[in-house]
């Protein structure tokens, strides 16, 4: 089959696709920028840190190399950009109309030099070498290496239109290209990863502007691909609604027969990866496998279909399905003629269809599969009989959750068309009470597809109001949200006199005032402010981490990451820990936690929190030796506030023990608590991911902190902000003041002012360190307390 000039052959030998192929906008290009972009960051930092890694590898490729060594190894600098040159006009010559490929390979480079000279002014004051083996520098390389960035940029961008065989040779000169920057000093370490990152970040910024041409593929090709695995298919046509990572399409096969394509592309295992880490990240019933090729989501995907057949199962018929020359994957099944539950509304659904619904999903049941993703597409209403379609997330389980999962997605699907009070009469003649309490606490959006989700808020079906009113028809309980106090006059009061204090306690240890700190902050970087709050924003997914080996239930990361905000808003809003103790349990009795363990983990939260800094804070003294000056730091009222906060800790204990009304009020609590939490800490993969979450989050504080010494002008080296960080975290805990409100900014400062920082800068350091963690996520955690309440997590 030919396509204009080119024949198939042709195109396969050199570029994957026909000219013609559709382009779209994949969520992996969004998460490879943002994570590109960290990285860059993140390296520019340790660049600018003049790292040992970075010192003992260039003191390492400084040495005196033989002629021919050297000139090896400048050639293999030089031959990748040449090739990236030429692959650029050897496309717009020959590449038989692929002019917007030419285009984005163009804007590519012109994206990275420009970004480049960001990139350079964050880590230090000099302009990129973009001539390295041309041109020498006294010290350091510059940071990033330009021309390897831009030679990432433009293959990254070109990958996904060329053969394998062509991608293969960009990836093999790319690191060759790695390893001679290396190895001839044209950048260290950090320089030569930033500059990977770099031109990743601008690759991706093109495909998200432009396109890429790994979306749905082209008519010609599925044709083509359809006759590969043995079907002659004629009259293609694309399906309205799409899935993420395949394309759906109606065809016409031998002797007329209608069938459904799905194809898989060749960007399937990238789509399917981004979709399900998504799904992973916010919802509670994904635990697929993160990683799946286009033919193993093929392959699972038929298996659970020839299953469902062989079970007399009410699902599509298996058709055909294999991998073509192209490289994409194809299921293809008989075409359902019955309409969709999307497709019909309250009059033509009556209470014989509805028990279908419930019997289709029953037998799926008994027969040991679930289908984990029912939306009112995937319900298809035939002459006789009910189908469940498109099984690619289906599963073979017993699970109780899963199965749960199910129910609650099929009776908002049904309640969308008919309404709540027919849809519960429904499923508790299909499948009974006990199976409908069991889904009570899945009747949430967490629980559903995005797609039904949409769905139910579209037709204005309020979740909460459809799991009350289930839970009245079967005589079930349903917690009520405890009510929080909202922000008062005195709250606010409160806040600025604590602030005040604060600065009254910062100035007595640093003797400076506000002059100075104003000085400091008006010549910051803000490019580093920036940083610093981005990886405090990360700190939170150390304690998602932490909370995972807490609690036996999953724990999805997203809804978490907006709990931890909501809490910052309680614990600013709400005086006390009331607020915040109230939301605590409400959350995790929604993840299916009992309210002992939800108390009881704060304990072991802080246990595990001081433990590690305490290690750390040994860990990291060894490491700077002697350069912490403590001699003008006066510990005198600092000792006070922790004699002060032992005694009452010690007052506090001696009372409830000694008193027998309390010891017995409070002890079956603390027993309850420490049963809930046993198997946390008896666990190895729960304790290991406890230890883990603990660790990362301990880490990025420091990273936070050295990004704001960055800012304002002075270095901090690693080992020094795990020693403050772990200080300041061991001192503002036995400190007896809500949130640490000033005592942590004046421990940071007397940290940053021992290990060398001078005192202007340590302050306005110190302030922003805090601003970023402490006091700028309350504006956020507003509305993400919002947000959960109306997500039906709180």
């Amino acid at each position: 089959m030919t396509n204009g000039a080119e024949t198939t052959g042709t195109r396969n030998q050199v570029f994957a696709a026909p000219p013609d192929d559709p382009r779209a906008r994949r969520p992996a290009d969004a998460v490879e920028l943002v994570t590109a972009l960290i990285v860059l960051l993140l390296l520019a930092w340790a660049y600018r840190s003049n790292t040992d890694v970075d010192q003992r590898v260039l003191e390492f490729a400084s040495g005196e190399l033989p002629g021919w060594v050297s000139g090896t190894f400048t050639i293999v600098f030089i031959i990748p950009g040449l090739y990236a040159v030429g692959l650029i006009i050897g496309i717009a010559f020959f590449g038989h109309g692929r002019h917007a490929l030419v285009r984005d390979m163009v804007l590519a480079g012109a994206v990275t030099l420009l970004a480049s000279a960001g990139a350079s002014g964050l880590a230090g004051p000099e302009w990129p070498d973009i001539l390295p083996e041309l041109l020498e520098r006294d010290g350091f390389p510059s940071y990033p290496v330009v021309r390897l960035s831009t030679v990432v940029a433009v293959l990254f961008v070109a990958h996904p239109y060329l053969s394998l065989p062509m991608r293969k040779v960009g990836r093999r000169l790319m690191w060759a290209m790695v390893v001679a920057a290396l190895v001839m000093s044209y950048g260290t370490v950090s320089a030569v990863l930033g500059a990977v990152a770099l031109g990743a970040a601008a690759a991706a910024t093109i495909h998200l502007i432009f396109g890429s041409g790994v979306g749905i593929p082209s008519k010609a090709r599925i044709l083509d691909g359809l006759r590969s695995i043995g079907l002659e298919a004629t009259e293609v046509e694309y399906l309205d609604d799409q899935p993420v990572g395949a394309g759906l399409l109606r065809a016409s096969i031998a002797d007329d027969t209608a069938v459904q394509v799905k194809v898989y592309g060749r960007d399937a295992a990238d789509a399917a990866t981004a979709s399900r880490l998504w799904r992973q990240v916010w919802y509670l019933d994904d635990d697929r496998a993160l990683t799946a090729s286009g033919l193993q989501q093929a392959e699972h995907e038929s298996l659970m279909l020839h299953e469902g057949r062989e079970a007399d199962l009410a699902v599509p018929q298996l058709v055909g399905w294999g991998k073509s020359d192209t490289g994409d994957a194809y299921v293809v099944t008989r075409w359902l003629g019955g309409a969709s539950l999307g497709e019909l509304d309250d009059a033509d659904v009556d209470d014989t269809t509805l028990g279908r619904c419930w019997r289709a999903l029953d037998e799926l049941h008994d027969a040991g599969l679930v289908h984990r993703s029912i939306d009112r597409s995937r319900v298809v209403v035939g002459a006789d009989r009910v189908t469940l379609d498109d099984l690619a997330a289906a599963q073979a389980s017993t699970s109780s959750q899963s199965r749960a999962a199910d129910v609650a997605q099929m009776l908002v699907a049904t309640s969308v068309v008919v309404g709540s009070e027919r849809a519960i009469s429904a499923a508790r003649a299909g499948i009974g009470d006990a199976r409908l309490a069991e889904a009570l606490p899945l009747l949430q959006g967490a629980a559903l597809p995005s797609t039904l989700q949409a769905d139910a808020k579209r037709h204005k079906l309020s979740l909460k109001d459809l799991r009350q009113s289930t839970a009245d028809a079967i005589s079930a309980e349903d917690l009520e949200l405890v009510q929080l106090e909202r922000v008062s006059w005195k709250n606010v009061a409160m806040v600025v006199l604590t602030l005040v204090a604060a600065y009254g306690l910062i100035t007595s240890l640093a003797d400076i005032g506000f002059d100075t700190i104003a000085e400091e902050v008006a010549d910051a970087e803000w490019a580093w402010l920036a940083t610093a709050l981005v990886l405090a924003q990360l700190t939170n997914v150390g304690e998602w981490l932490v909370l995972t080996g807490l609690v036996p239930a999953r724990v999805p990361l997203g809804p978490t990451i907006q709990f931890r905000y909501a809490l910052s808003f309680i614990d600013l809003a709400v005086p006390g820990d009331a607020g915040a103790i109230a939301m605590n349990i409400r959350y995790m009795q929604k993840l299916g936690v009992s309210p002992a363990g939800a108390v009881a983990q704060g304990p072991l939260v802080t246990v595990f929190s001081k433990g590690a800094d305490i290690l750390l804070l040994i860990i990291s003294s060894r490491i700077i030796g002697q350069t912490v000056d403590l001699d003008d730091i006066d510990s005198g009222p600092v000792l006070r506030l922790v004699v002060l906060a032992l005694v009452v800790i010690v007052i506090g204990v001696i009372v409830t023990f000694a008193v027998p009304k309390l010891r017995a009020k409070v002890l079956p609590h603390i027993r309850d608590g420490l049963s809930s939490v046993k198997e946390s800490v008896t666990d190895p993969e729960r304790l290991l991911r406890i230890a883990g979450g603990t660790l990362l989050q301990k880490i990025l504080f420091a990273m936070t902190l050295g990004a704001a010494v960055a800012a304002y002008g002075q270095s901090l080296g690693f080992g020094e902000a795990i020693f403050v960080n772990s200080a300041v975290s061991l001192f503002v805990g036995l400190v007896p003041v809500p949130g640490g409100v000033g005592v942590g900014e004046a421990a940071i400062t007397a940290g940053l002012v021992a290990v060398g920082v001078p005192e202007g800068a340590a302050v306005a350091a110190a302030i922003s360190h805090r601003m970023v963690t402490n006091y700028i996520p309350p504006v956020y955690g507003w509305y993400a307390s919002r947000w959960l309440t109306d997500r039906d997590y709180l």
